[in-house]
């Protein structure tokens, strides 16, 4: 499923991803999902996931919203991919960042 999500200050990257995961709970949580699998390419913020080795970065707080989240699930599971791997969420934001303006909105693949 997508949702398209508009985040004006998102500060970097990292920090879009890390909402991006957070959105995508959010949304399971709504639909009632028990289970979740999470696959993404941003190796650091995964990590952080599967580890729960949270610090004080802007991306870590969102971070720790999700896991908060993650253990309202019954079972979750975060997974490491590769971007080559990862095609469908590269495509879409590759798509987004070329057709970017002021007036869009960024796509987020969930």
């Amino acid at each position: 499923m997508a949702k398209a999500v508009f985040h004006p200050h998102a500060m970097s990257a990292e920090v879009i991803e890390a909402l991006a995961l957070l959105e995508a709970l959010k949304m399971a949580t709504s639909l009632s999902f028990m289970s979740v699998f999470v696959e993404g390419d941003a190796k650091s913020l995964i990590s952080t996931m599967q580890f729960r080795s949270f610090n004080a970065s802007h991306s870590n707080l969102i971070l720790k919203d999700a896991a908060r989240l993650a253990k309202s699930l019954q079972s979750y599971n975060f997974t490491f991919v590769w971007r080559a791997c990862n095609w469908v969420a590269h495509d879409t934001a590759r798509k987004d960042c070329h057709s970017y303006n002021k007036n869009s909105v960024l796509l987020c693949w969930l």
